[in-house]
């Protein structure tokens, strides 16, 4: 039996409140393949990482120990999701995507049988067809951002941390608290707080080259689950709503869904007007 894996489509026009939106059924996945990133490069070609457990265990085995037992993979589609074709990218987990100047970023989180972290970055000229080794750090990191091939930020353990010479050396960037769920748009990171009682009630925004941060409570009561770029996805008991981020750090309510249950939103990516 195939595991099956729904991609929300939502198409916004920018100027009202009104929207569509469709799903994408995603065939083929086997149960021990697991997923923690999506990216659309266009609406056609898009990315889904994340990796398979390698072993068969008899129910009297010993476990290895450490992500060396998983296979990090990538699947591709060429064809907006109907097809979809599956690659080993190395050992571990892929843990993300991002795009910058037409180069595909891979974050690869691999450990030993002690389970200590590391994280190995990869680079694709060709939207994912075929993979380079670019660099690695001794820690975990995930949710890359890349705003130049030698500037990358991403997110170790609640702090950010940074490199600006390609991934030779990285600094932790000083925050006023814990980083949760960050996402970033031109020249800002925002990021989630909890304010100490697991409920991500406020927003921060962070200036990137002056290091100068501000706070906003997410409107209508709601809980922030995730953003990208100037879009911020948020929910309540009845809905999981969508506004817009302006420069002023105001919110635009865009669209709401309304599908039953307790919905959030996990992967997040944009290509012009579409919110995937």
């Amino acid at each position: 039996m195939n595991k099956i894996v729904y991609i929300l489509l939502a198409l916004f026009m920018m100027s009202c409140n009104s929207g569509h939106y469709n799903s994408v059924r995603i065939n083929g996945l086997k149960y021990g393949e697991f997923y923690e990133d999506l990216l659309f490069i266009s609406p056609s070609i898009g990315l889904l990482g994340g990796y398979e457990d390698k072993h068969t265990y008899h129910w009297d085995s010993i476990r290895p120990k450490g992500f060396q037992n998983f296979d990090a993979i990538c699947l591709r589609t060429i064809d907006g999701g109907k097809n979809w074709e599956k690659q080993k990218m190395d050992d571990g987990i892929v843990n993300g995507f991002t795009i910058k100047d037409g180069i595909i970023y891979a974050s690869i989180q691999k450990s030993d049988s002690t389970y200590v972290s590391k994280t190995v970055i990869y680079t694709s000229n060709d939207q994912g067809k075929n993979w380079k080794k670019k660099c690695e750090l001794d820690t975990l990191l995930v949710r890359l951002h890349v705003i130049d091939s030698n500037w990358i930020i991403g997110n170790t353990y609640g702090k950010l941390n940074e490199t600006r010479d390609g991934g030779n050396t990285w600094n932790e960037l000083k925050t006023n608290n814990f980083v949760w769920n960050e996402f970033y748009a031109e020249g800002y990171v925002y990021y989630f707080s909890d304010n100490n009682d697991g409920i991500f009630k406020t927003i921060v925004r962070r200036d990137l080259d002056s290091g100068h941060e501000r706070e906003m409570p997410i409107p209508d009561n709601c809980e922030g689950t995730a953003g990208s770029g100037d879009i911020i996805f948020c929910r309540n008991n009845e809905e999981l709503r969508v506004y817009e981020i302006d420069d002023d750090f105001k919110f635009s309510y865009l669209y709401s869904f309304k599908k039953g249950g307790y919905m959030s939103a996990q992967f997040i990516g944009r290509h012009n007007e579409q919110i995937y």
